[in-house]
């Protein structure tokens, strides 16, 4: 089952899941419903677009423990355009510290792409990094 909650004034909406499937533990009188939740992070949200803008445009967007615990995840949108500019994770893999820095570019048909990825695995002395660029339209 999903619901929708919408942002005021910001013209979108969030989609939230608010099945049954996972549920979040703690007292009962203290853990919001799914769509309850979604409705104060897009409230939330839209006070951060209003107002809380960086020097230079960036809206950061964290988050943690989501996928195991421990881990997190820093998107940065320009709030002008509400596009990703770049990203931060922090999370382990095999038991592993697992980090990736990435930036975002626009082509000109405004399709967005990864322009630069870099993830270490310090614990291994690993690391890759991903540059995309000069991307051309076939005939």
């Amino acid at each position: 089952m999903m619901g929708s909650a919408a942002g005021g004034g910001m013209g979108g909406s969030v989609i939230a899941c608010v099945s049954t499937g996972k549920r979040r533990t703690g007292a009962p009188e203290t853990v919001l419903p799914k769509l309850d939740y979604a409705r104060r992070l897009v409230a939330a949200l839209s006070l951060v677009l209003l107002r809380q803008r960086d020097a230079t445009g960036l809206i950061a967007l964290s988050g943690g423990s989501v996928v195991t615990g421990g881990d997190s995840m820093t998107v940065w949108v320009n709030a002008a355009t509400k596009k990703a500019a770049k990203v931060f994770v922090a999370t382990t893999y095999q038991g592993d510290a697992v980090t990736m820095n990435a930036t975002f570019n626009t082509l000109p048909t405004g399709l967005d792409y990864v322009n630069f990825a870099d993830i270490q695995i310090p614990s291994r002395s690993m690391e890759v990094q991903v540059s995309n660029f000069n991307y051309n339209k076939n005939n």
